[in-house]
């Protein structure tokens, strides 16, 4: 599988610069929980980031409670979809995503839902498949994010 990036052209140019345009209404949907956050969006109005759902998971460390899962908005059709975990972890969080709509992140324990064992692999989602990406050992804080 090969990971689409967003670079610089060869001349050097800058990417375009996008605006993202926000009301008091516009909020991000969650998958049921009461958080949410959105790290990246392409140009084709595409935003990813996590959302909490409602379940209660034990793998969580105080503040958190709920389980949370990456998502991507796309502003475009107003659609949301959920990115899962791999296999065997409860969590997910997207940190970026590209012109062609792969994101990338992490899947993981809930813990502390900032990193750590909530980051025990870096995972890109290629049509909403989940692929780990290697790492150099470890048991956690494996990320991947635009500079990936």
């Amino acid at each position: 599988m090969e990971l689409h990036r967003v670079l610089p052209s060869s001349d050097g140019a800058h990417l375009p610069r996008l605006r993202v345009e926000c009301r008091p209404d516009d909020s991000l949907p969650t998958f049921g929980g009461n958080q949410g956050f959105a790290t990246g969006i392409n140009g084709r109005g595409q935003v990813v980031g996590w959302a909490e759902t409602t379940i209660q998971d034990p793998t969580c460390n105080t503040p958190q409670v709920l389980q949370f899962r990456a998502g991507l908005w796309d502003t475009q059709l107003s659609t949301m979809t959920e990115l899962p975990p791999l296999h065997g972890d409860s969590t997910s969080a997207a940190t970026a995503i590209n012109e062609v709509g792969q994101a990338v992140g992490i899947s993981g324990d809930c813990d502390v839902a900032v990193g750590r064992f909530s980051a025990r692999h870096a995972v890109l989602w290629d049509h909403g498949t989940a692929t780990e990406i290697a790492n150099l050992g470890g048991t956690s804080w494996h990320h991947a994010d635009g500079d990936q």
